[in-house]
C-alpha cells in the first residue's frame, strides 16, 4: 500500500507511505510544488517534499477513482459523482 518513489529516473524504487496508514493509492497529481495522492478510502494525502512524508489533506465520503487538474481546478471522480475544488 502507499506510493513508490524513484530518485534515479526509475532505475530503482522504494516505498514512500509514511502517513498513509495502509491505503491503496489510485491517483497522483502534482500542483503548486506539492504531490497529492488519492486513495481507495476517500483520503487525499499531500506531500511537500516530493513524496518522502505524507499528511492527510482531506477526506471525501467515497473512494476516489480518478483525479484531474485543469487550470488549477481539481476534479475527483468518486462512486458518488464528480467533485471539484478550486483552492488546491
Amino acid at each position: 500500500a502507499g506510493c513508490y518513489i524513484s530518485t534515479d529516473k526509475g532505475q530503482t524504487w522504494r516505498v514512500s507511505n509514511d502517513g498513509m496508514n495502509g491505503v491503496q493509492i489510485w491517483s497522483l497529481i502534482r500542483s503548486s510544488g506539492s504531490l497529492f495522492a488519492m486513495s481507495d478510502k476517500g483520503s487525499i494525502f499531500v506531500s511537500s517534499d516530493n513524496g518522502t512524508m505524507w499528511r492527510t489533506q482531506s477526506v471525501v465520503q467515497s473512494p476516489i477513482n480518478a483525479s484531474l487538474l485543469v487550470n488549477n481546478d481539481f476534479y475527483l471522480a468518486t462512486n458518488l459523482g464528480v467533485a471539484r475544488s478550486v483552492d488546491v
